[in-house]
């Protein structure tokens, strides 16, 4: 009985640590920004982090559109960003992030 309680608690485990990998970094492309959720901002309101991972911005990574500017954390996040650029744009100047300018 003790080894069946066993590889239940351990397949729970699996299964959570498995889900947790799952949703971390960027690979969905469907994520929108989250409308609830203020970004953090720098001292002159630039953006400092991803606005799909909240992780610190790599300023290597980022996409560009109408003259502005978003910054990822990695190159999955640049696609997400890409796609669905005109909704991490308004999420961002509502939190009042001023978007740099594409050079």
């Amino acid at each position: 009985m003790k080894t069946r309680f066993s590889m239940l608690h351990l397949l729970a485990i699996a299964s959570l640590v498995l889900t947790s990998i799952a949703f971390m970094g960027c690979g969905d492309t469907e994520k929108k920004p989250a409308a609830d959720t203020k970004m953090a901002k720098g001292a002159n309101n630039e953006q400092i982090i991803c606005p799909i991972t909240k992780h610190p911005i790599n300023k290597q990574f980022f996409a560009d559109k109408d003259g502005k500017r978003i910054y990822g954390c990695d190159q999955r996040c640049v696609e997400v960003l890409t796609k669905g650029f005109d909704n991490f744009e308004k999420q961002m100047e509502a939190d009042g992030i001023t978007l740099a300018k594409a050079q």
